[in-house]
């Protein structure tokens, strides 16, 4: 029999008691519209994950958890000097509670950092399994600073980045991760489109991507063809006498700066005949539908004898962002100590972090789960998302912390992610406390 490679660790195999308890409610400590369904429960998360499997078992479409890194030294809020074995013993069994509340298509995502990434990834391989995880590197410190200044004279290395493990109970995919914009203009974008306007430009872009166009949005299109000309970037800055700031023009201007792409096979075929047809009075460009029923647009003049001709249209517009992959480099993290309303040196994570985490792995209304809440921060991006939230937490900053921050929540305040998603306040939350025998 094969044997399989796995982490071991004094402890690992014993059987973890877990206390059962019951959650109370503390109505002098629930906020906002009661008939709302979110629960901020304060106790000892493993217990408190027992206790939520009666009714919460699959259910989940979202756990995010920030656990203790085990850095070797204690926070003001946690006992974060776990040694190796003690940190696996106290994760592992947390893992598993919380495997049992993800519902079929959920996700889990743990953020660590280098000390115990390398563990917790095996142990989360055991748990879900291999090919169900996926790991994201996302900076979490600017190059800057005291600390800077500290690694350079000790010529070592700056840690700037930390680990997001993504789990999937059938594998990570299908997600909606979120685009990031260009940071530079692409030049293969070159080309201007004249002789129409915004408005009728976007009348062509949706009917190009709507499957259920009609024959009347067909000829819609066909005929705002006829309108459009097109002069190259450069000579129309040489015509407009555009010297300054041409970066920010072209960003400004995307809507209408295209490039032209190959065209291959079935599509290829189309756009040689559809040419061929019009003779001698060729437009500058024209619509074509494949027989899978996709619609693009065509640069007219192209050379119909090249293997792979450059004909196909694309706007700048919709590739000025990128999906943002496994490294998140782009997510401000500095000037965060009062953002929520609180201060949480060295443990509280950005909004807009929890904001791409949430968006990607859940959505609207679904439930989201951390049982390491910390400040807050979870549950207050849940809340604003319109996401139904459970937060757990231990100490007693789930009074001084979390309370204050989720009431100014619901209160309307405005920091975090607010202004991106348009935060006006409202809902509200239960406060529950774990009793134990």
């Amino acid at each position: 029999m094969a044997q399989k490679v796995e982490l071991t660790w004094m402890g690992k195999g014993e059987r973890c008691q877990i206390d059962s308890g019951l959650m109370i409610e503390n109505p002098d400590l629930s906020y906002g519209d009661l008939d709302s369904e979110n629960m901020l429960i304060q106790g000892d998360n493993l217990s408190v994950l027992k206790a939520l499997e009666a009714k919460f078992t699959e259910k989940i479409k979202c756990i995010y958890i920030d656990p203790p890194y085990n850095t070797g030294s204690a926070f003001e809020h946690y006992d974060d000097n776990l040694e190796n074995s003690q940190w696996l013993n106290f994760i592992t069994p947390r893992l598993k509670q919380l495997k049992k509340l993800l519902s079929k298509d959920g996700f889990i995502a743990v953020q660590i950092d280098d000390n115990q990434y390398a563990r917790l990834c095996l142990v989360m391989m055991e748990i879900f399994g291999e090919r169900n995880l996926k790991t994201i590197c996302v900076k979490m410190s600017e190059p800057t600073g005291v600390k800077m200044a500290s690694i350079n004279k000790s010529k070592g290395i700056a840690k700037l980045k930390e680990y997001i493990i993504i789990a999937g109970i059938d594998g990570v995919k299908g997600l909606d991760l979120e685009r990031i914009p260009k940071d530079r203009w692409d030049k293969e974008y070159k080309t201007l489109c004249e002789g129409v306007s915004e408005g009728e430009l976007r009348v062509i872009k949706r009917i190009l991507d709507d499957d259920q166009r009609t024959a009347e949005d067909i000829a819609s299109v066909k005929r705002l063809c006829q309108k459009i000309s097109f002069i190259s970037i450069r000579d129309f800055f040489t015509r407009e006498n555009i010297k300054r700031d041409k970066e920010s023009w072209l960003f400004d201007n995307a809507w209408r700066i295209i490039q032209v792409a190959t065209v291959t096979g079935g599509a290829k075929d189309i756009a040689v005949s559809t040419q061929q047809s019009f003779g001698k009075r060729l437009p500058s460009c024209f619509p074509i539908l494949t027989k899978r029923k996709k619609m693009y647009l065509i640069k007219g003049g192209f050379n119909v004898n090249t293997p792979k001709p450059r004909s196909k249209i694309l706007f700048a517009d919709k590739y000025l962002s990128v999906h943002a992959g496994d490294l998140w480099t782009d997510i401000k993290t500095t000037g965060l100590d009062n953002e929520g309303c609180v201060d949480f040196p060295k443990g509280k994570k950005p909004e807009r972090l929890l904001y791409r985490i949430i968006q990607m792995l859940s959505k609207k209304n679904d439930w989201v789960l951390d049982s390491f809440l910390g400040s807050g921060t979870t549950a207050a991006v849940a809340h604003k998302m319109g996401r139904k939230w459970i937060g757990i937490e231990l100490g007693a900053h789930v009074k001084t912390h979390c309370v204050r921050r989720l009431n100014a929540v619901i209160d309307g305040e405005k920091g975090g992610i607010s202004s991106k998603v348009n935060w006006q306040g409202g809902g509200g939350y239960h406060y529950y406390q774990l009793t134990t025998p």
